[in-house]
């Protein structure tokens, strides 16, 4: 028979929480689930593994999703498994990839990210690979598209877009990083396609979006980011000629050699919550097209603060000699700690690592 594969065990210092939703049906199994039932499994290093219920919820009640004081629960577990840690890791899972756990107030005072590190996984292999190639290196590629025109005669772009990605740029070849930046009316899909192929690190700043619909989950046609002269239509359709990248359309681009993929815009982290309990729009097609690491949004973001955190991540990352998820954790702090001028604390929730 087939050896059995033991999962990753965290290494010294470190806290793994595997969280699970588990669905309960009635008798007759027809239909949705009656309840959900939401578990956290604590790892830590030399000591069997700790099950604590975090909650539970009655979808069929009016309950579409866990009550208000869910959020101090899940803090509540999550801080007590973090307490004596250095680094905590957190493996979410359904409707919790959009939840930002650094944020969460264990005790209602300091943040858990301003009291450990906190590090969001997709699965324990990616705990096992978290060290692998985790900064770049000189001669990396980088393809950075912002200050997009979306009208054929340019007059229609965000400004913070341009000055962003330029200010990624500078920073990028100081570091002789291999850049290559997209403006105006070059970004267009099939340009953005061809070159995302072999980059380290991809940045799209542009305008994102999110809607729900069953059949529009199902085809992975629900979220996107627009490029130069973009053409949303009520109908999304798989063409490259419209310049607006579906989820479903990332499946065909080549992300192998992505360490970062950033989407730079409002809602790029939404979803809907598929049978294989993950979110159904961009983090699961740029999963499965192949990037390692995703940095997106749960919400809607401002054009001019997002320049300034993208900006510190940038440097954090560059400047700093950071790994990509110590440049992020310390952009964060930097943000809490009124250090990124024009970046108020209360947006940092919007981005996830």
């Amino acid at each position: 028979g087939r050896r059995h594969r033991r999962s990753a065990r965290p290494a010294p210092g470190d806290v793994i929480v595997d969280l699970a939703v588990i669905g309960e049906w009635p008798a007759d199994r027809g239909g949705s689930p009656s309840k959900y039932r939401i578990f956290a499994v604590i790892s830590s290093p030399d000591v069997p593994a700790e099950v604590v219920e975090v909650d539970a919820f009655d979808p069929l009640g009016g309950k579409a999703e866990p009550a208000n004081g869910f959020a101090d629960k899940l803090a509540k577990v999550v801080g007590e498994a973090a307490k004596d840690a250095k680094a905590l890791y957190v493996i979410p899972t359904d409707f919790l990839y959009p939840v930002d756990f650094a944020e969460l107030r264990p005790t209602g005072g300091k943040r858990l990210g301003e009291l450990v590190d906190v590090h969001v996984a997709t699965s324990r292999q990616a705990y096992q690979f978290r060290a692998k190639e985790d900064r770049p290196s000189a001669g990396d590629g980088i393809l950075l598209a912002g200050g997009l025109a979306y009208k054929d005669d340019g007059s229609v772009y965000l400004p913070g877009s341009r000055d962003e990605v330029e200010k990624i740029a500078s920073l990028a070849r100081g570091k002789r990083l291999a850049v290559q930046l997209a403006e105006g009316k070059d970004g267009t899909e099939a340009a953005m396609r061809a070159a995302a192929d072999g980059k380290t690190i991809l940045h799209f700043s542009t305008h994102g979006f999110f809607m729900r619909g069953q059949g529009l989950s199902a085809r992975l046609m629900n979220a996107g980011f627009e490029l130069s002269g973009a053409r949303l239509s009520d109908e999304p359709t798989e063409n490259d000629d419209d310049n607006v990248v579906y989820a479903r359309e990332l499946l065909s681009w080549n992300l192998r050699a992505s360490q970062l993929v950033v989407i730079s815009a409002c809602d790029t982290a939404l979803g809907d919550i598929g049978v294989t309990s993950t979110v159904r729009g961009l983090p699961l097609a740029l999963s499965v097209a192949g990037a390692r690491r995703t940095l997106l949004t749960v919400e809607q973001v401002s054009d001019a603060a997002t320049v300034q955190f993208m900006a510190r991540f940038y440097a954090n990352l560059l400047d700093g000699g950071m790994s990509y998820a110590d440049a992020f954790i310390k952009t964060k702090r930097d943000a809490w700690a009124g250090k990124i001028d024009g970046f108020p604390a209360a947006l940092t929730s919007a981005y996830i690592l």
